[in-house]
Parts: structure tokens; sequence; C-alpha cells
């Protein structure tokens, strides 16, 4: 049988209350006895001790006579005490008796050795009493001879009587303590069970797929830290569901139009709708459909190789000045096509960093190429780099169309493309900043972005810097 934690630990504090309570009861009133009776002990020591010092303070012969003269002595501490005191003659008569209304003469049988080594005796006194005593014995001695002896009673009931006081209220402060104990557990079955139920019942849902589900807590502990992380798995569970969905309907749309067209043209011309003088024409259309397939599965596989930790990055260290001259020199038709220039603003002669020299210069293409693309004809690309912060720092800015800013936080989506991007890209794949992203990301590093429409736009990324390799 399944049991709740709550269950568990509502059996739990019972049975620990009911010990609690069983251990009071016979360990807690055994201590406590035993230090009464050991009070009320050395209390009648102390008082038949007194008693028997007065048989010297007159200085006479005769001590037990000396006592006996005392009576009255014997009555005071009694009345004092509520105790009961004698004097005892060697063969056990009771010379005197702080009880008036007790009508005994002697006690032969008296025997010192019947008591404990402490010289207690415990029970009825010879069957003096009718009840329960402890009573204490001092020798009144003349000399080296025993004259006699100074006998005290106490009743055994002034032990129980302060036991079941203490025990009372022991009992009452117990029985408080127990009650705000349980107040304290309901207080910590609302403040942590219900939560835990909350949240527990979030993973469920969760679990069962449901991942619209949020978790409600009002008050912020905690539990409310788990909570949110449970809703932000959820939410990142929803959302990658999504995202998965898109990327797959992104994937086929981007694939389905330039097959169409590669399945159409190639169709019309064997067919012979497309006249053979003018089948270079649509065979060129071909090919460049079947270049931005190339470049569509080599996106995918860029995104798929490309590890976020980093492990698949060949750390080295490298003269990034280097690979953007190098990049440049390959869109040197593309942009005196287009009349653009480069301004370059770099610190030195070399610029060192320390990061996976391919990926970098895929990044430094992949911005290069999209500046070019939106750049107005006969502007000015302005690439630097520059040290800020302890950081390597590459700037790639242009004066092409911009970025609407609804459309900026989109621009690292896979696939996407905004207006203007598909006004003048018809061969861009929608790949090119996810994968610059990723690759960044995956250095640890970050890139931003700030555009302006009709003004251009400004991509700065960092990089660790590097040290020149003597």
């Amino acid at each position: 049988m399944r049991r709740s934690l709550f269950t568990r630990f509502l059996i739990s504090y019972v049975i620990i209350a009911a010990v609690g309570f069983i251990l009071m009861g016979t360990f807690g009133r055994s201590l406590i006895t035993n230090h009464f009776r050991k009070e009320l002990q050395e209390t009648l020591y102390d008082q038949i001790n007194y008693l028997t010092g007065l048989s010297r303070a007159d200085g006479g012969s005769d001590p037990l006579l000396s006592l006996f003269g005392k009576a009255e002595e014997f009555t005071t501490a009694a009345e004092v005490s509520g105790n009961e005191f004698w004097l005892m003659a060697p063969d056990g008569s009771i010379l005197v008796c702080s009880n008036t209304a007790r009508k005994l003469e002697a006690l032969p049988e008296f025997n010192p050795a019947d008591s404990d080594s402490a010289g207690i005796f415990f029970g009825t006194f010879y069957d003096t009493f009718s009840s329960n005593y402890i009573s204490r014995y001092a020798p009144v001695t003349n000399g080296f001879t025993r004259a006699g002896y100074v006998i005290g009673h106490a009743d055994y009931k002034q032990v129980e009587t302060e036991v079941s006081l203490v025990m009372g209220r022991f009992t009452s402060a117990a029985a408080i303590l127990t009650a705000m104990f349980a107040a304290s557990f309901l207080l910590f079955e609302f403040f942590y069970f219900r939560p835990m139920n909350a949240i527990r019942k979030g993973v469920a849902e969760v679990r069962a797929g449901n991942l619209s589900h949020r978790i409600e807590l009002k008050d912020k502990t905690e539990l409310t830290d788990i909570a949110n992380t449970i809703d932000y798995m959820a939410s990142s569970l929803q959302t990658y569901g999504e995202d998965q969905r898109k990327f797959i309907a992104n994937v086929s749309h981007d694939f389905r139009s330039p097959l169409t067209s590669i399945k159409g043209y190639i169709e019309a011309i064997l067919d012979g709708t497309i006249p053979k003088e003018a089948q270079d024409k649509y065979l060129k259309i071909v090919l460049n459909e079947t270049d931005r397939l190339n470049k569509l599965t080599q996106g995918l596989l860029d995104l798929n190789t490309i590890d976020k930790t980093g492990a698949l990055l060949q750390f080295t260290t490298f003269d990034i000045l280097h690979s953007i001259k190098k990049i440049l020199a390959t869109f040197e038709k593309r942009c005196n096509d287009k009349g653009i220039t480069f301004e370059l603003t770099f610190p030195a002669s070399s610029f060192y960093v320390y990061a996976d020299v391919d990926k970098i210069q895929q990044v430094l293409y992949n911005l290069i190429d999209n500046a070019i693309k939106f750049s107005n004809p006969g502007s000015v690309i302005f690439i630097s780099a520059y040290m800020q912060h302890e950081k390597a720092f590459i700037s790639v800015k242009d004066q092409g169309v911009g970025i609407p800013a609804e459309s900026l936080p989109k621009i690292w989506e896979r696939f996407y493309k905004s207006d203007a991007s598909r006004g003048k890209d018809k061969k861009g794949t929608g790949l090119g900043l996810s994968i610059t992203k990723d690759i960044i990301s995956a250095h640890k590093e970050n890139i931003d972005v700030i555009s302006t429409e009709g003004v251009g736009t400004e991509f700065v990324f960092s990089l660790q810097p590097g040290k020149k390799e003597e």
C-alpha cells in the first residue's frame, strides 16, 4: 500500500509522541522519585543529627538523660518538618515520641543491622506504621558506648505528593509542547506538503505530455524555485517541440521549392516545351537551384556538427586580420560589380585571437556575405578589430537596408528571412546567421547586432585574445 509523505510523517509523529510519553511515564517518573526520596532522606538525616547534637550542648554526663529533658525540641522539630522523632533506649524503650497520639512504649525488635548501608529503613518500620515511611537513626553515644538512638520517620507520601505534583506539571508542559508540535506540523503540511503535492502533480502533467501546465505557488520559497525550474523546463520542451515542427516545415518548404523548379524545367526540356536554343538558359537555372540545395544540405550538416559545449572545436592562436583579408579576396568580383569598397581599421599589423580558425572564418564569411548582399551599390563596408575589457572584438558594419526592429530578435532563428531579405536574397538559405550564432556560442562568446532601417547594420562578436607564438 502506497502512503504519501504526509501520512508517513504523521505516523512517525504519533509514534514518537507515544514513545516519548511512555519514557516520560517510566524513566522520568523513576528519576524524579529517586531525586525527592534522596532529598527527603538527607533532610531527615540532618534533623536527627541536630537532635543528637543537643545531648552535647549542656555537657552533661548522661547524654540520654540530657535528651530526655529536651522533649520539647523533638516536638518543635516535628511541627516544623512534619516528620516524627523518637528517643529510644538501647533495650528498645521509647523515651520520647514527638507524636503524642502514638501509644507505643517499646520496640524491642529494633535492630540497626536491619537498615541498609546508609542506615535507612523503608517500609512500615516493624509494623509501626500503616503505610510506607522512610526512617533513619543516629546513635547517642556516651564515650565509646551507645546510650540510645534518635530515630526520625518521614511519611513516604511526601515523596509521592511531590512526584505527582512535578509529574502533573511535566505532563501539562509535555501536552502543551505536543500541541505546539502538532500545530507546527500542520503549518509544515500547509507550507511544505501542499506545495510539494502541487509540484508532484505538475511533474505528472508534464510526464503525461501536458507541457502547457504551470505550477501555481503563492509563496516565494525554495519550492517556488523548483516549481519555476519545472515550468521553465516544460516551457522549453514545448518551445523545442514547436521549433522542431517549424524546423521540419521550413526544411520541407526550402527543399521543395528548388526541387519543384528542377523537376519542372527538366520535364519541360524533355518533352520539348522548352526549345533547344533556350535550354542553356534554363539549365543554368537548374544548376543554380542545385547549388542552393547543396548550400541547404551543407548548412544543415554544419548545424548538426557544431557542439555548443566546444568539444568539437580545435582551438589555436591565429592572426584574424590575415583571415579577414583572405576572405575579402573571395568577394572581389561581387564587390567590383556593385561598386562596394571596404574600410579596414586594425590596431596593428596583426591581431591574434585564440579560437577555432576554420569556424571563425565561416563566421566572418557569413557576416561579410550578408553585408555585401544587403549593401547599397557604391557603399562602404567597415571592418574593425579592437581590444576592450581583456576581450578581442570584431565588427562588420554595412550601409545597407537595415533590419526592422521587430525582426531583430528573430534573425538567429533557422530559416528565418526578413521581408527585406526575401526581396534581395533569392538564393539565401536562412541558415547563415543561425550557424554564426551557434559557432560563437560554442566558443562561449557573444555576438550582438545593431541595425537601423535605411541606415545599415553592424554585427560585433567577441573572442579570447591570443599571443603570437614565437
